[in-house]
């Protein structure tokens, strides 16, 4: 068994310590948005048969796919400019 007090009452040099390794206690990072449009391709094509998709639908997730990588490569050059110091 293992004894914890909080961190409040922990020695100066833990409180350091705990400082130190803060950005390790961050919460996980939110999953990235995903499309089932590759397992649904990879089902079909080791299933030989053709998707039941519609086109329109197809086209729906190409643009949405299109749209979230402009999105991230939006977001990059952003935090680049920051670094940088441009605007």
């Amino acid at each position: 068994m293992v004894k914890t007090r909080p961190l409040s009452q922990a020695t100066r040099s833990t409180k350091t310590k705990a400082r130190a390794y803060a950005e390790f206690l961050q919460p996980a990072k939110e999953r990235p948005e995903t499309s089932a449009t590759l397992a649904r391709r990879l089902v079909a094509g080791a299933l030989g048969m053709r998707s039941k998709q519609s086109k329109e639908e197809r086209e729906a997730e190409r643009k949405q796919l299109q749209a979230a990588r402009e999105r991230k490569r939006l977001e990059a050059k952003q935090r680049e400019d920051a670094w940088e110091g441009r605007e």
